[in-house]
């Protein structure tokens, strides 16, 4: 799995270039099937994101996420998803387009 480092302070962007770097395909296989962005303190998801469309376990764990965008459903091999300690309020339709999920760990959100 891949692991990024956690990000400097809060009012430091490091954790999501960090994160960015990682989606962009810095240091990922050609055809990803884990991405862990866990504690980056992310509040948005970087959009080349729905390029990783072979990705089966996201860890978005310990940011600062308070919505998801409609373009998860692009992530049609998803089958882990990881939520947990985010500031989500609500969870976008498009999210239950996703027919291989398995596992969404919703816990300790809000």
């Amino acid at each position: 799995m891949l692991t990024l480092m956690r990000s400097k302070p809060a009012n430091s962007n490091n954790g999501y270039e960090a994160a960015l770097r990682k989606v962009r395909g810095v240091g990922l296989p050609a055809r990803p099937t884990r991405l862990d962005l866990s504690g980056c303190n992310l509040t948005a998801l970087p959009p080349e994101l729905w390029k990783l469309t072979t990705i089966k376990n996201l860890n978005l764990d310990h940011n600062q996420l308070n919505t998801l965008p409609p373009e998860i459903d692009q992530l049609g091999d998803l089958e882990f998803f990881h939520l947990r300690y985010n500031q989500l309020t609500a969870l976008p339709p498009e999210l239950w387009r996703l027919t291989k999920l398995k596992i969404l760990d919703l816990r300790t959100i809000g």
